[in-house]
């Protein structure tokens, strides 16, 4: 059971990093501040490097914060199960939004399909739904303040002269983009296989804390760098080169509104998705330039819309279908 986890988790990650990832190094690339084996490394050490500093409050909430899971102290083997449906759910979701191109958020995909699980396991109270509506708040506020901050910021950097080097500066404010990202996101892919393995070693629900092994940040960190090397350049062009034409200048103000935002969000133990920041961060940027790709933000908008009831329903449905199996096994 925990090698499944494990490697669905791993599955996971690298979906992560095909398309979490490679959207926030994507501003970076697009505007030829660093290259695609540099964005590779930057994310390997910052996105780690994040997860191990801050990563600990966002999985705590991901894990024990969407669904009730005191009511699965009689029964923790059901979490277990239900947490390998959301593995399989949001890295099968993620996958398919890699696959077109499009920025789609690994927040928005665990979520629902924890609720998803939740709802079929447990009914309808078994979600909070408090903690929910706060962390959908924080989705629709995040790439509202990130565009705020990047349209202002990129306001002032037209008033600089152009011997200051925007291209250097934006390879700092990559890193602090790679380093908010980890801090937030990878939780996504942890959270879940942590709660997996702390039911399997001690036989009981995680409540307070939730335990994250150094070994489990590696799976999560190999994952991601692994799917942004391979998959990630889809979703690069989507947003660095697809909604607005982004030189150095605006690729730093994009990254570096983005990083607060997310980072903003991390210590009040929100999980927000770093493609919403990014995305509001760039559109901020191409109205003050006065040129936006709409019909791009359009369809990038819709995947994040559809993502909770997709991901949802999916999850509810992997969720009956494992613990069907596990009663007609235990009957058996």
């Amino acid at each position: 059971m925990l090698l499944i986890a494990g490697l669905l988790a791993f599955y996971l990650a690298w979906n992560l990093g095909a398309n979490d990832v490679a959207n926030s190094m994507a501003t970076s690339v697009g505007s030829k501040a660093v290259t695609l084996g540099q964005a590779l490394v930057i994310a390997a050490i910052l996105e780690f490097s994040g997860a191990l500093v801050f990563g600990q409050t966002v999985s705590q909430k991901l894990a024990t914060g969407v669904i009730d899971v005191n009511q699965f102290a009689a029964t923790p083997n059901v979490l277990v199960l239900g947490m390998l449906a959301v593995l399989l759910t949001s890295g099968l979701w993620m996958n398919l939004a890699t696959w077109f191109g499009l920025p789609a958020s690994s927040s928005h995909a665990v979520v629902g399909a924890i609720a998803g699980f939740g709802l079929v396991s447990l009914g309808v109270e078994a979600v909070q739904w408090s903690s929910l509506g706060l962390i959908s708040l924080a989705w629709v506020l995040t790439p509202l303040l990130s565009g705020a901050i990047a349209a202002f910021f990129y306001f002032c950097a037209l008033k600089l002269p152009d011997t200051i080097p925007f291209s250097q500066l934006q390879v700092l404010s990559a890193c602090g983009v790679a380093f908010a990202h980890g801090s937030n996101d990878v939780g996504n892919a942890i959270a879940p296989f942590a709660a997996i393995l702390a039911v399997i070693k001690t036989g009981e629900i995680p409540i307070d804390n939730l335990p994250i092994p150094l070994w489990v940040l590696a799976i999560g960190g190999l994952g991601i760098v692994g799917g942004l090397a391979v998959g990630g350049k889809k979703v690069i062009v989507t947003v660095g080169e697809g909604l607005i034409a982004l030189e150095p200048k605006g690729g730093f103000c994009a990254e570096l509104s983005t990083a607060i935002a997310v980072l903003l969000a991390t210590f009040g133990g929100l999980p927000v998705s770093t493609s919403h920041a990014l995305v509001g961060a760039v559109v901020g940027i191409g109205l003050v330039q006065g040129k936006v790709q709409w019909e791009k933000v359009t369809t990038i908008g819709l995947t994040w819309v559809l993502t909770i009831p997709m991901t949802i329903g999916l999850s509810a449905g992997l969720t009956w279908l494992i613990l069907h199996r596990a009663a007609l096994s235990a009957i058996a």
